[in-house]
């Protein structure tokens, strides 16, 4: 079942890229290009041989053709007249449970760089300042009324990049770690804080450490790629006295949770919950025989980070054309039979985190959309 899903995945993905889209009309598949453009053969062939596993995901995801009954899938902007108290979507909802319990920073998606020759700071803080006021996640705060989740955007104009002399860590290598990574895990205040903080570090003219702090809750690693290009983007055509502007969003991450809410309840709720009830239905953990976990739960852990190389890599690529499948398939595949000798058991569930932003005016905005499949 996970293998013939994440195919699924990987094959809606590379339509897209490849600018088809893969519908669901009634039962049928519905393949829609731009008017002259032509369908690569193979990408064709790959649809055609996994017709059936495709129409069977749409369908479980309501993922249909415009001109269907159930246009309830397309998201639009709501009035913000109309709508008083905009509920937090399910994602959001289930990290602020988790913040209110024991705090969240193991929910804190960090970025450090070092900054090297002549910065101009004022660019920099002007970027930054565009892009959350730009996009509405970033100024938001949440709170409960009634056991119910809500969020609140705050006005644009009041976030600020703060600026520290650190030319004490120059020479200090250790104690600047040490001093990054204390500001980087101080906790968020959902319910008055931006989500989202950036400190710039001046070790000397030349040297900077900028480290950019996002709650999980606003954002996730789609976003983080949005956030660098827009900074880039405005940082550059001010330093250059261009005017600088990103384009009018479609959509607010609101305008989903909004949406989501509205759509994902009654029937449709308890026929996608039902779905995974019975495709995970007798999985056991998995049982490794170095897993001894401590009676108390905490969130220590270990990152191995390791490189292959070149030729390595290369033999992989090949390995993964000729059987059809993505990198990351393979990989999987390899994953899976490395937890199968160690633990013994054939039946094993690996969670993909996937992107979830299955609208196009989706993929521009900021926001916690990631989601996991099994």
């Amino acid at each position: 079942m996970e293998h013939s899903l994440n195919k699924v995945v990987d094959l809606l993905l590379l339509a897209r890229r490849e600018g088809v889209e893969v519908l669901l009309n009634e039962e049928r598949l519905q393949l829609k290009v731009a008017e002259g453009k032509k369908i690569d053969e193979k990408l064709l062939a790959e649809i055609r041989n996994n017709k059936q596993s495709i129409v069977d995901y749409l369908a479980n995801n309501d993922i249909k053709a415009v001109n269907v009954a159930d246009s309830q899938i397309n998201i639009k902007p709501f009035d913000r007249q109309q709508v008083v108290h905009i509920p937090a979507s399910f994602s959001q909802e289930r990290l602020w449970f988790v913040d209110q319990l024991n705090g969240s920073p193991e929910y804190h998606l960090t970025s450090v760089w070092r900054l090297k020759g002549i910065l101009n700071q004022q660019a920099l803080a002007f970027a930054l300042k565009t892009v959350v006021d730009h996009h509405e996640v970033l100024r938001t705060v949440f709170y409960e009324r009634g056991g119910q989740v809500y969020q609140s955007v705050k006005q644009k104009h009041d976030w600020v990049l703060e600026v520290k002399d650190g030319s004490q860590f120059k020479t200090s290598p250790g104690q600047l770690h040490n001093y990054i990574e204390k500001i980087t895990r101080l906790p968020f205040d959902l319910a008055k804080d931006f989500p989202v903080r950036a400190l710039l570090l001046r070790l000397d003219e030349e040297q900077h450490i900028f480290a950019v702090t996002l709650h999980h809750i606003a954002s996730d690693a789609w976003s983080t790629g949005i956030i660098i290009k827009e900074v880039a983007e405005l940082y550059h055509a001010h330093i250059q006295g261009n005017t600088a502007s990103l384009p009018t969003l479609p959509l607010q991450f609101a305008d989903f949770a909004l949406w989501q809410r509205n759509y994902l309840k009654g029937d449709v709720l308890k026929r996608k919950t039902d779905y995974w009830k019975n495709k995970l239905e007798g999985h056991e953990p998995l049982l490794l025989p170095a897993d001894n976990r401590p009676a108390v739960k905490s969130n220590r852990g270990a990152t191995d980070i390791f490189k292959l190389d070149k030729a390595t890599a290369g033999k992989l690529n090949e390995l993964a054309q000729q059987k059809g499948v993505s990198l990351y398939m393979l990989l999987l595949s390899i994953f899976k039979v490395l937890l199968y000798r160690y633990s013994g058991q054939s039946d094993i569930t690996v969670g993909t985190s996937i992107a979830s932003r299955q609208q196009k005016d989706l993929e521009g905005l900021i926001g916690f959309f990631v989601n996991t499949l099994a």
